[in-house]
């Protein structure tokens, strides 16, 4: 008896043990399913937060830069106005974010973009003043002073007429000329920047200046003596207007190169810096929960053989109770099914989101951005460490011999500069290449606008936006009568003025230029003919005249070879196709056609992409 009441004693401490056991290892899985939801909530709440500000700071750095070149491009004040909308957007990011994110490291590299974006905002606030003071001084100096000058000038040539001085009437179309060509020059200057205009400008003033001398000594009448001293200072004034806006395209150049062009990387580079944090903690996190998960696993399992085991050994003295004991076995089973395919689910949903994330960061930090960006700010700081070394070498070079000298001087002066020139050119290749893609791809995408359109009257304004060209090659233009066609506005004057620019920037210097515009149609469809007898196209190259990046013949002309991808995707958006037929050195004929029929649809899609 004693031994049975013992025995039954100690069954009861164990049973109670085991039951503490379980409970503790109960309350342990508990636990750890606390810090799981704790570590999912981060996971979704903070860092999900964290990474969609980042994105948009990011963005909102490619909108502002945009903006900002394309101010400086076209100097219209609705491309200002965007882009102070689109920096005060970027200001409101950067303040929401100070009080969004707490991390030491990325609050570090906010402190890097905050004095970097006001330094942005203020050097293009000087650019912006530089423009509109070049604007001012054009409307206020240079065209009051050219319509004196030439009112000046013109009151001179019809006196000059009456007296049948052939010297007078020489000196007086001279300075006419010179005056026409120093505005001409200040017009080419302002539109293209090229130094070249400069010379051309200083030396038509010359020449001005010394015919309006000349004519005011020819003179004999007072007052016409007169008139060419007005006419002189007329001319003295233009020069001056030209001198200001001149240096102040060189202090825009310099804003540009020296600082805009510094901060922009900066800025950028430490917005995806704050992406790549934020993603490191994402996985971070999720290794996390991933190893508590595995650890409530084990668990689980461990509560389970406790309780298996409790079972068994106590089984014969609590036979009584094995229907509850099975019941809440049945129970606890049931519960731990359902808590495994819940950490299942939340598992899944975790490695999907997390997996959605890394991929849309990646792409837009370092697919297409970050590498270019990070190429070219090292390439910077390798030509910064060369300048450093030559610098340092100068001091070395009397101390080595002619041999090492020149091996020296071969790797400093020669080699690497070659090296790094080729790698920044790559680099902006690149860059470009991307726009383009991107622009092909906008252009397969966006919704077409059917209306009637004059191809006649599109086609002349065209050539009036060529006329420099025209003139310039002397070249002779027919253009046949184009019909009404309802089609999208903006694709036929993007396939008009590709095809005309083509032809203009790939005529022979050996004889007159030709170029030919023509059109017929039938019940389906309106043919168009683009011809000119410029140098031609081989029969090799003639298949990779459509294709992107390909670019045929000689490479003396400005461009990506994009150009006609984008005619022929618009064509093919238009239900139409586009051809090329050429003979090297007699001239090219590009065809294209264009439905009656056009619905607004894309139809290229429809045959297998953007590209076809």
């Amino acid at each position: 008896m004693f031994r049975t009441t013992e025995g039954r004693a100690t069954l009861t401490f164990a049973y109670a043990v085991a039951v503490l056991l379980v409970a503790g290892v109960g309350i342990l899985a508990a636990f750890r399913l606390n810090l799981i939801n704790e570590a999912t909530d981060r996971l979704v709440d903070d860092l999900g937060s964290d990474v969609m500000l980042s994105n948009d700071i990011v963005n909102q750095v490619l909108l502002t830069r945009y903006y900002a070149n394309r101010y400086v491009n076209s100097q219209n004040q609705s491309d200002l106005d965007r882009f102070h909308a689109a920096f005060s957007g970027l200001e409101i990011m950067l303040q929401q974010a100070r009080g969004q994110i707490t991390h030491p490291e990325r609050v570090a590299m906010l402190d890097r973009i905050d004095p970097a974006v006001e330094s942005y905002g203020d050097a293009f606030g000087q650019v912006a003043d530089l423009i509109r003071r070049r604007q001012r001084t054009q409307s206020e100096v240079l065209d009051v002073e050219g319509v004196q000058a030439d009112d000046e000038i013109t009151a001179l040539r019809m006196h000059v007429v009456t007296l049948d001085d052939p010297k007078a009437f020489l000196a007086v179309s001279n300075a006419r000329n010179a005056f026409q060509s120093m505005r001409l020059n200040n017009a080419r200057y302002v539109d293209t920047g090229d130094q070249r205009y400069t010379v051309l400008f200083e030396t038509a003033e010359q020449q001005a200046r010394g015919a309006l001398s000349t004519l005011q000594e020819i003179l004999s009448t007072p007052s016409q003596r007169e008139n060419a001293a007005q006419a002189r200072i007329a001319v003295q004034g233009y020069w001056k207007g030209f001198q200001t806006i001149r240096r102040d395209y060189v202090e825009i150049q310099r804003i540009l190169d020296t600082e805009l062009d510094t901060l922009e990387p900066e800025i950028a580079s430490a917005a995806s810096e704050i992406v790549s944090s934020v993603e490191r903690s994402f996985a971070q996190e999720n290794a996390l929960t991933e190893r508590l998960i595995f650890q409530t696993r084990w668990v689980l399992m461990l509560t389970t053989g406790m309780a298996a085991l409790a079972s068994v050994g106590l089984g014969v003295v609590f036979s009584r109770r094995m229907a509850e004991r099975e019941r809440s076995e049945r129970a606890l089973r049931q519960a731990r099914d359902q808590l495994e395919v819940r950490v299942k689910e939340r598992t899944a949903d975790l490695e999907q989101a997390n997996e959605e994330i890394k991929q849309f960061a990646y792409i837009v930090s370092h697919d297409l951005r970050a590498p270019l960006v990070n190429l070219k700010g090292f390439s910077a700081e390798l030509r910064f460490a060369l300048d450093e070394i030559q610098s340092v070498m100068g001091d070395a070079r009397p101390h080595l011999n002619d041999e090492q000298q020149q091996r020296l001087e071969y790797a400093l002066d020669e080699d690497v500069p070659e090296a790094l020139s080729f790698i920044e050119s790559s680099v902006t290749r690149m860059d470009a290449f991307i726009h383009a893609v991107l622009r092909l791809s906008r252009l397969g995408r966006r919704q077409l606008d059917p209306e009637p359109v004059d191809v006649e009257a599109l086609v002349q304004n065209a050539l009036e936006s060529l006329a420099h060209q025209i003139e310039e090659h002397d070249v002779e233009v027919h253009v046949g009568s184009l019909p009404v066609v309802v089609a999208d506005r903006t694709s036929m004057e993007q396939i008009m003025g590709n095809l005309l620019d083509n032809a203009l920037k790939y005529l022979r210097t050996d004889v007159a230029g030709e170029l030919e515009i023509t059109a017929e149609e039938d019940e389906e469809r309106i043919t168009f003919h683009v011809r000119d007898n410029g140098r031609g196209i081989s029969e090799d190259d003639l298949p990779k005249v459509f294709a992107p990046f390909r670019r045929a013949g000689r490479q003396d002309a400005p461009g990506e070879g994009m150009g006609l991808p984008y005619v022929q995707t618009l064509v093919r958006r238009h239900g139409g196709r586009i051809w090329c037929e050429s003979e090297l050195g007699e001239g090219t004929t590009f065809t294209f056609t264009i439905s009656k029929h056009l619905n607004g649809e894309s139809e290229v899609e429809e045959e297998g992409g953007i590209l076809g």
